[in-house]
């Protein structure tokens, strides 16, 4: 059994290509667009990670921020300052040392996490701690992922119909394999806004299970998205230069380095512990997932240098507003519920008219045998009625 795909395309004529207005725009245009809104936010997301975390005030008495008042003239007090007051030989410690504390994340004050002294030796911050601290960090990262939730999928989409059209041969597998990284791609993309849309502190009461795995599950959907993504490049026969090399790679340190993140990550949510700083070998590897994620992004970018998208509407369906008795066709798509209500307008209307028409007839046919009754036929002589 032989399956046999043909693709013709005919040239639109230009007095038909006239009533039409077409749209049209490069692939990697609108992929390097949505790429570059989600570097500028992730920016904006480090940016609040560096910013020093606000302890709540009345998590203190006035009587240990007088105290404080002697040493320091700093008002708000901060993350790092208490957890170094761990430190016995801190000048705070007496004052500012206590087991837990309560952190507000949005509005919600509600939030509390265990001190404990930092990590012995040299230690870095983990950014998927600073997220569960800082609201507006989150708000930043969870806006970086939405950016591009439906923008990849789409391109994800042209680049296999690209790839199908030049390896008509082996159309069974790619659209299986298209169609696998398609549901791939996106719920990569979900899993990735549930890691930066949920709270330890507010979702885990009714999420719990999303909260504590949506790191490992969206670390394998990338992986599944990664290879299936690479295995349809092999059917491209058009290409002159490739990044297989660079995406093994990436996906490759992102499978050694993500269970080391996963493991401190969901220790961190079960312990809640004040601290956003680990590490080395783990914060290292945190950073070298995130670029591994970003730079597999960017090696896409290639793939679609020479595809364009073409958006193709009738001229007419750009009216907002159009009368139904001018231009008796007009079936706009996209607005069939629109169409349906002016085509029973239509239809009351046609039959108002024919009761109207009936009515005018009877009245015509009455007045007619009136005539007929009251004025009885004579004869007429040299113009005269006899």
């Amino acid at each position: 059994m032989t399956c046999r795909m043909t693709v013709t395309t005919d040239r639109m004529h230009p007095e038909d290509s006239a009533e039409w207005a077409h749209a049209t725009r490069r692939v990697s245009s609108v992929y390097m667009q949505a790429f570059l809104c989600s570097i500028l936010f992730m920016t904006i997301g480090f940016y609040f990670f560096s910013t020093d975390f606000q302890v709540a005030p009345d998590n203190y008495t006035l009587l240990a921020h007088s105290y404080r008042a002697d040493y320091t003239h700093m008002t708000t007090i901060t993350f790092d300052e208490v957890i170094s007051s761990m430190n016995p030989k801190h000048p705070l410690h007496k004052i500012l040392a206590r087991d837990y504390f309560r952190y507000s994340f949005g509005t919600v004050f509600k939030n509390h996490c265990y001190l404990f002294p930092y990590p012995e030796g040299y230690s870095l911050p983990s950014l998927l701690r600073r997220m569960t601290f800082s609201a507006p960090a989150q708000v930043a990262m969870r806006t970086a992922v939405l950016v591009s939730i439906t923008v990849r999928m789409v391109t994800t989409m042209c680049r296999s119909a690209d790839i199908l059209m030049q390896n008509t041969a082996k159309a069974s597998q790619i659209r299986c394999l298209s169609c696998l990284c398609s549901v791939a791609d996106l719920l990569t993309s979900i899993l990735g806004m549930f890691v930066t849309c949920l709270h330890d502190g507010i979702d885990s009461a009714a999420m719990g299970f999303l909260v504590y795995y949506a790191l490992p599950l969206f670390g394998v959907s990338f992986f599944t998205s990664g290879v299936l993504y690479t295995s349809i490049e092999y059917y491209d026969s058009k290409r002159k230069s490739t990044r297989v090399l660079e995406r093994v790679f990436c996906l490759a340190l992102f499978v050694l380095c993500l269970p080391v993140v996963t493991r401190d990550y969901i220790s961190f949510l079960l312990s809640k512990p004040c601290l956003y700083h680990v590490d080395c070998l783990t914060a290292i590897c945190e950073y070298t997932c995130i670029a591994s994620i970003v730079v597999f992004y960017l090696t896409q970018v290639e793939d679609f240098t020479k595809m364009e998208m073409v958006l193709s509407t009738e001229k007419v369906e750009t009216m907002c507003c159009m009368d139904c008795v001018d231009f008796p066709d007009y079936k706009p798509a996209m607005l069939h519920d629109f169409h349906k209500m002016l085509e029973r307008q239509k239809a009351l209307e046609e039959s108002r008219l024919r009761e109207l028409e009936l009515l005018d007839q009877e009245g015509e046919l009455r007045l007619s045998s009136r005539s007929h009754w009251n004025f009885s036929p004579g004869f007429l002589t040299n113009g005269n009625l006899v």
